[in-house]
């Protein structure tokens, strides 16, 4: 699943290529006063790419959060513009209703929703959600690891978990490519994993929250970035809320702060 923009043709009748011109249009076509941008644009998910064009990363080379960074408020300063078209948080229901009635001219959506957009009978568009100046867009999920709280009653065990986990030996035995050991602790029942002492620590660890295995700790750190959206969106300046952000990711992983 990917995220996606979907855009009304008899409003946009060309493909935008690049975030100003998602921005340029909307503006022209709610002239302030109707909804420029429906979807969630809260969700990391859905604005990842947009993250990722203006160099937001989630964690630091040194594996640390990095939601305080230049371009991170750079992100957020572009989200301040989100709320002078309207931008607003909806859910996919409504959203859909909105596009397809003519009401807005995009819409942010999740891949696996396409067969429920189309179905609107529409002239509706679709594409990857464009970066500013039409940069390329990539995952804006960039770390791979395990992160063990501060409060963890059993740090060498997890950190023997982590270890083995990422190791060659698991790689090949659970045939998964590195880095896409499932987040959902119930996907560690699946066998062979459910005979495994060691995978049984680390789905432990996940279900009291006490360790994050690999992309799960990206999760913990998303809402944060959400938060921060929504707190600009309601006025908060991009500097203060990214700040506020970082502060709580280093509690939520047991960093201390600098």
């Amino acid at each position: 699943r990917v995220p996606l923009l979907a855009y009304n043709r008899d409003l946009v009748p060309d493909q935008p290529q690049s975030l100003e011109q998602v921005l340029d249009s909307a503006n022209k076509i709610s002239k302030g006063q109707g909804i420029g941008l429906a979807g969630d644009v809260s969700s990391p998910f859905l604005n990842g790419q947009v993250y990722s064009g203006y160099g937001g990363q989630i964690f630091a080379s040194d594996q640390k959060p990095n939601l305080n960074s230049s371009e991170s408020v750079a992100f957020l300063q572009e989200v301040a513009a989100l709320a002078g078209v309207k931008a607003g948080i909806y859910d996919s229901s409504a959203s859909m209703a909105m596009l397809g009635g003519g009401a807005t001219p995009f819409a942010l959506f999740d891949s696996g929703e396409l067969n429920a957009y189309k179905g609107l009978g529409k002239n509706l568009g679709y594409t990857a959600i464009p970066g500013p100046g039409g940069k390329e867009a990539k995952a804006y999920v960039q770390a791979e690891g395990f992160a063990i709280s501060a409060n963890c009653n059993f740090p060498k065990q997890a950190v023997a978990a982590a270890v083995y986990l990422t190791s060659q030996q698991a790689l090949a035995k659970y045939s998964v490519p590195q880095g896409e050991f499932p987040a959902d602790p119930t996907a560690y029942e699946q066998s062979p994993l459910k005979d495994d002492g060691v995978a049984q620590t680390v789905k432990h660890l996940a279900t009291l929250g006490s360790g994050y295995p690999l992309d799960s700790r990206s999760k913990l750190i998303l809402p944060l970035l959400s938060q921060a959206i929504k707190d600009v969106l309601n006025g908060t300046n991009p500097n203060d809320a990214a700040q506020n952000a970082q502060n709580q990711a280093l509690k939520a992983l047991g960093v201390e702060q600098p």
